[in-house]
């Protein structure tokens, strides 16, 4: 399948149930889905640097997290994934630098009537990256 293709099929996958119209009874559900798609953006050495493993391009950020429960206590889980572009640092074939994580843990609404909701969270974070 075509790089191109694949990224327009994820994006159609992620964007395409937010453009939809929801009754408001649905916000009241225990079960929340939150997807993000943006820029992997390398900073310092990672971005400008001339060493091995270094001088990585801008890529593709994306991640889908879950959250279950109601009142004032939640569960989340949730997977990320960051692609930095390689091509700029010799890399070959130009396979990009791939940071994969995944995360889970506990919710706390300080405020769960409010309009704006205010929480704290505790919970584990693994990554993995690979490069070419």
């Amino acid at each position: 399948m075509p790089r191109r293709f694949s990224i327009v099929l994820l994006a159609a996958a992620f964007l395409g149930p937010g453009a939809l119209p929801a009754p408001v009874g649905a916000q009241g559900s225990p079960l929340n889905v939150e997807a993000r798609v943006g820029a992997a953006v390398p900073l310092s050495s990672f971005a400008d640097g001339d060493g091995v493993g270094e001088g990585a391009g801008a890529g593709l950020a994306f991640g889908v997290e879950v959250t279950l429960g109601g009142g004032r206590r939640a569960g989340y889980a949730g997977f990320g994934q960051l692609r930095f572009g390689c091509a700029e640092a010799g890399c070959p074939a130009g396979d990009p630098y791939v940071a994969t994580g995944v995360n889970v843990g506990v919710r706390l609404a300080l405020a769960p009537e409010a309009r704006v909701i205010p929480w704290v969270g505790a919970g584990v974070l693994t990554t993995r990256i690979e490069s070419p």
